[in-house]
C-alpha cells in the first residue's frame, strides 16, 4: 500500500494513464533520473524472468505428480522421469499450452488475456480455500474437529480473505465502461468463461471416469501405491475391480516397509491401498 502511495505521490496521473512503460520505471525516472529508469527496468525484467522460471519448474512437477497419482489420462506417460531424469513430459505439456494461449488471442489482447487467465482461476481456488478455512475454524470452535496447526489463519483473516476472493471472482463479470474495457477486440468476460470451462471440463472428466463408467461397467476403482520398475518412483495404480469382488491378493498384501522393519526383517499388516 505504501509503495502505491509513493507511486501516486511522485508520478503524475496523466503519465500513469498514458505511459506504455511500467510504473516503477516512471517513478525512478522522475525521482532519480534517466539512468535509474534503465536500471530498474533491468531489475524488473530479471524479477519477471525469475517468476517465469519458477512457474515453469513448478508446473512441470505438478503435471508429473498428477500423472503419478493416476489422475490424468495416459498417467504413466506424464509421470515419466525420462529423458535426463526430469519432468520433461510435464514441461512439454506446459509449453504446448503456453504456445496455444499466446497464439490464439489477437495480438493486441494476448498479454492481458494470458494474465487474466492465470489470475482468475487462482481467485476461484482462493475462494474455496477461504471457505475451507472458515469451515475448519468453526468446526474447531465447536469441538467437532481437532485442528491445531502450528500456523493458523484466524476467523477475521479467513473472512477477509474469502470476501476479497469472492469479489475478485464476481467483479470481472460486471460490464466496464466503453473506454475501460479489459480488451480491445475480445469480450471483457472471456477469461472468466474460459477458466470456468476448464474447471467444468475437469469435473466432467472425473464424473465420467470415476462415477458414470464404473456404474455402467459394474466395477469400482481401487488404488494402491506401486513402484515403477523403469523410472524407480512410487506412483498410484488404479485398477478396476468388479462389484462384489475383493481386490487382488497382490494388492491387499502390498506394504511399504519402514526403516525399522527393513532392519529387523519384520513386516507389519498395514496397507497403503484405498477405494477411489
Amino acid at each position: 500500500m505504501l509503495v502505491n502511495i509513493a507511486y501516486y505521490a511522485v508520478v503524475p496521473l496523466d503519465v500513469l494513464s498514458t505511459s506504455g512503460t511500467i510504473v516503477a520505471a516512471n517513478f525512478f525516472d522522475i525521482a532519480f533520473g534517466g539512468q535509474s529508469k534503465r536500471a530498474i527496468s533491468v531489475f524488473v525484467a530479471l524479477s519477471a524472468l525469475g517468476n517465469v522460471m519458477s512457474v515453469i519448474f513448478s508446473q512441470g512437477r505438478i503435471i508429473q505428480q498428477l500423472g503419478r497419482e493416476n489422475i490424468l489420462p495416459f498417467s504413466r506417460f506424464f509421470a515419466s522421469q525420462r529423458p535426463f531424469d526430469t519432468p520433461m513430459v510435464g514441461l512439454l505439456e506446459h509449453l504446448i499450452v503456453c504456445i496455444v494461449t499466446v497464439l490464439a488471442p489477437p495480438p493486441g489482447d494476448a498479454y492481458n488475456f494470458i494474465m487474466n487467465l492465470i489470475s482468475y482461476p487462482l481467485n476461484i481456488v482462493n475462494l474455496f480455500v477461504g471457505i475451507g478455512l472458515l469451515y475448519l475454524n468453526v468446526q474447531a470452535m465447536r469441538g467437532k474437529l481437532a485442528w491445531h496447526p502450528p500456523i493458523k489463519a484466524t476467523i477475521p483473516v479467513s473472512i477477509y480473505f474469502t470476501l476479497a476472493s469472492a469479489y475478485l471472482v464476481v467483479a470481472p463479470y460486471l460490464a466496464p465502461d466503453a473506454d475501460q474495457s479489459v480488451y480491445k477486440s475480445l469480450p471483457y468476460y472471456l477469461h472468466c468463461v474460459v477458466a470456468i470451462g476448464i474447471f467444468a471440463f475437469g469435473a466432467l472428466y472425473w464424473l465420467v471416469w470415476a462415477v458414470i463408467l464404473p456404474k455402467l461397467g459394474g466395477y469400482y476403482l481401487y488404488s494402491h501405491p506401486k513402484l515403477d520398475e523403469v523410472d524407480g518412483f512410487w506412483r498410484t495404480e488404479i485398477i478396476q475391480v468388479k462389484n462384489g469382488e475383493a481386490p487382488p491378493d497382490a494388492v491387499n498384501d502390498f506394504h511399504i516397509q519402514t526403516e525399522d522393519e527393513l532392519i529387523s526383517g519384520k513386516k507389519s499388516n498395514s496397507s497403503g491401498s484405498d477405494v477411489v
